[in-house]
This record gives C-alpha cells, structure tokens and sequence, in this order.
C-alpha cells in the first residue's frame, strides 16, 4: 500500500461540489480560493469523523490449526500456548504468532498493544486544523499518537488568483484500511461536503434575508 492515501471520485460529485463553490462565490461574495478551502475543510471533516480508532489491543486468537504439531506438544509441557495477534493495519491484516501461558496473558504481549491508538485520524485532525475549525471528536484518540500525527499530515494551498488549488495528504501507512468503509468513505465524502456547503449557503441567504 502506498503511503500516501489516494483515490478516485465520481464526476457528478466533483460537478455537485464545483456547483456549491460558485454559489458561494456569487451569492456569499466569497472568493474562489476561499470557496475551495472550504470545500476542502468540508471534505476533511468527513474523513475525519469515518476514520476508526483502534482499540487498546490488538484482535487475539488461539492458534487451533497448530495443536497437534510437536512444537505445540512442547508448548504444553512448558505451560505454554500459541495465539495469534491481529494487525489491522495492513490490508489483508497481518497475522504475528505469540506464545503466552493463556488467553489474558496473550492480550498483553507487546505484540498485542496499540502503541499510538487513532494515529490515522489524529493526521486528519491536524489537515482539519490547519482549514479550518477542527470540530470532530478526538474520542480514543492518544496523547502521543496526537503528537506523532503531526508529521503524517499536510497541507499545501495557494488561495489566490485563478487557479487556486488544496492538497491534503495523510501518509499514515494504515490511513485507508482505517477508514469506517474504505474507498467508500472517501468517495462519500465528496457528495457530502457539497450537501453541507448547500445547507450553509442556504442558511446564511436566510439569515441575510431575515428569514426565520
């Protein structure tokens, strides 16, 4: 998987979320720089909100297809068992074999420890930052893994002019396998940043109308 999260978008979204940015443009007065920085907020809220927070450990598993070799009789005479500890970071998830006495032993194996739990959406709190309000929940999310996101985040923009352009980038290894519905969520997150932006539009030519 490459490090950097990539994807492809449906048309119609690109066309719905241009659509909102001229609206804002014409009826809002806003620039075409600030138009698309708020697209681009909008956008990175919603991958912030879909990415999941791993729990404090990893999934644990006895390992039943080795009970019968002569490593796992010799397990047994040392008190020992093989489980198997899950990590969910890789896409297919990677299996790592650990012996341990019993199953709560097993779940504390360093092996078994989410070390910088929420790391893939503490990147995207850091994107959000820097756009805009950071207005998504942190829930789960570690004092380091906060602090190590920062390097796995960035975000490059030039707002001005004609041509103004957004790039946000998430180089957390995991950053799509920890999405809620992977390359789902991220096509989803186009269609809804220009429902979002037409809501606020609509809202704010009510207010300046004095519509209740």
């Amino acid at each position: 998987m490459s490090n950097t999260l990539s994807f492809q978008v449906r048309g119609a979204d690109i066309s719905a979320l241009r659509r909102e940015m001229e609206r804002a443009r014409v009826e809002l007065g806003k620039t075409l720089g600030a138009s698309l920085k708020w697209a681009a907020h909008s956008i990175a809220v919603t991958l912030g909100k879909r990415t999941i927070v791993a729990k404090g450990t990893r999934p644990v598993m006895a390992d039943e297809a080795d009970k019968k070799s002569a490593e796992s009789m010799w397990d047994r005479a040392m008190g020992t068992r093989k489980f198997i500890v899950q990590d969910e970071r890789r896409h297919p998830p990677r299996l790592v074999h650990i012996r341990a006495r019993n199953l709560y032993e097993a779940r504390r194996h360093p092996a078994a420890a989410v070390k910088n739990a929420g790391m893939a959406k503490a990147a995207w709190l850091w994107n959000i930052r820097k756009l805009g309000r950071a207005d998504v929940s942190a829930k789960g999310v570690t004092a380091s893994a906060k602090a190590k996101a920062q390097k796995h985040a960035a975000v490059s923009s030039n707002l001005k002019g004609d041509d103004p352009f957004v790039v946000m980038r998430s180089r957390v290894k995991y950053a799509e396998a920890a999405l809620m519905n992977g390359e789902q969520s991220v096509r989803d997150a186009m269609s809804n940043a220009a429902n979002f932006m037409a809501h606020q539009i609509d809202a704010n030519i009510k207010k300046k109308m004095g519509a209740k």
